[in-house]
């Protein structure tokens, strides 16, 4: 089973991922790396999570733009677990009252609303047709 007509919602996992790679450049660097008050095994887990967020933009970039475009179904559910990562910033803010600035709302609430989308069209083509 191959997914169809993946062209433009592979571009829209790509503008996802370079949203969600941009992240700690416009939130987590100015406002984490500075603090002085929390100690340096805070800051540790902080320059790993932020080399595997930019890691998994790369990598959701690639499988967007290369087997996703080819049809590839294995893709289609690697696309929606990447995504997944991306929307946990919602319930992750709203439990601990804190999270991105909410400058950088905008674009990744419009962002993760064009994923969606993205996922809802191709979801039953990638689902139903075959090549």
């Amino acid at each position: 089973v191959r997914i169809r007509h993946t062209g433009w919602a592979s571009w829209v996992f790509v503008a996802m991922s370079v949203s969600f790679m941009m992240q700690p450049f416009t939130d987590a660097l100015p406002r984490h790396i500075p603090d002085t008050t929390w100690p340096a095994h805070a800051h540790f887990h902080l320059s790993v999570g932020l080399v595997n967020q930019f890691c998994l933009g790369v990598i959701t970039i690639l499988i967007a733009r290369i087997p996703f475009r080819r049809g590839e179904r294995w893709s289609w559910f690697a696309l929606v677990l990447s995504w997944l990562t991306l929307v946990s910033l919602v319930p992750s803010s709203a439990y601990f009252g804190s999270g991105p600035e909410p400058h950088l709302w905008y674009p990744v609430g419009g962002l993760m609303l064009a994923a969606f989308i993205a996922l809802s069209a191709t979801a039953p083509l990638g689902l139903s047709r075959r090549s």
